[in-house]
């Protein structure tokens, strides 16, 4: 998506900038997308199922690093639609 589309405010972010009521509403309607994977049967279905079989995997011990850092890479995806879906909901 070009920085002019909907996730621009992505972006423009500057930790040392307040936030203003616009950059808010614009990662409100951005977090309100991800309310798909709660309301919507379909949705819901589906990140559940990321939930059980990525969220709960378990690597052995002889795992290599990749690995390692894979899985972590799709735990933090699970983890992040969550924070998302919550953020919504708390609105």
């Amino acid at each position: 998506m070009s920085q002019n589309g909907e996730a621009a405010w992505l972006t423009q972010m500057d930790a040392a900038s307040p936030i203003t009521d616009e950059q808010a509403a614009r990662e409100m309607d951005f977090a309100r997308l991800y309310l798909v994977f709660a309301q919507d049967e379909r949705g819901r279905t589906l990140f559940d199922h990321w939930k059980q079989t990525i969220g709960r995997r378990r690597l052995p011990p002889t795992a290599s690093l990749q690995e390692y850092a894979f899985a972590e890479g799709q735990r933090m995806f699970v983890q992040g639609i969550q924070e998302q879906i919550e953020r919504a909901q708390q609105g």
